[in-house]
């Protein structure tokens, strides 16, 4: 009898030995699986988070040309403005798009579309006030603090977009570790 359970358990090694391995294949592969998510999720963290770099210097760039034109009188000096007008529609398409999985960030975008929006046409306005008018009526015009006060509210909104990213990234980064260990 025992020769006959030890001829039964001998013949059965071959599959308990590949169904052991398919189960640790399978593991293996859910495993990696779980870990590439993981790593999407960190990659489109740091994805957003270069979307809001790229947008907040598009800004700064906007009130730098405005402010060196108004300084100087010279239209080279405005090109990092209308650089901004040209690419900051598809800077915000593109944040909109990153964002899109986080209603809370989308809230936060939609917030900081109309003050961009305001700040834009402040700057233009600012810039035909110089051309029609001069300096001094610039100068008032910047005096009022319109411009300084929109530039802050958006600076401490943009902050708190990339620390809201940053909390994701420490996040993501923990998970795709733990997956990975």
């Amino acid at each position: 009898m025992l020769n006959r359970v030890s001829r039964t358990l001998r013949s059965r090694v071959p599959e308990a030995v590949g169904i052991t391995f398919i189960a640790t294949f399978a593991l293996t592969i859910w495993i990696g699986l779980r870990y590439l998510n993981q790593a999407d999720w960190v990659r489109h963290t740091l994805q957003v988070e270069t979307a809001l770099s790229d947008t907040w210097s598009l800004l700064q760039g906007a009130e730098i040309g405005q402010r060196s034109f108004l300084l100087t009188d010279d239209e080279a000096f405005l090109q990092p403005y209308l650089e901004t007008q040209e690419k900051l529609p598809a800077a915000l398409d593109r944040l909109r798009r990153l964002l899109s999985d986080n209603p809370e960030q989308v809230a936060a975008l939609g917030t900081v579309h109309p003050l961009i929006e305001k700040r834009i046409a402040l700057s233009a306005e600012t810039i035909a006030i110089h051309r029609k008018d001069g300096f001094q009526a610039a100068r008032a015009k910047v005096l009022e603090g319109e411009g300084l006060r929109l530039m802050e509210d958006l600076k401490v909104r943009f902050n708190a977009m990339r620390d809201t990213e940053q909390k994701l990234l420490i996040a993501r980064e923990s998970a795709a570790v733990q997956t990975a260990t």
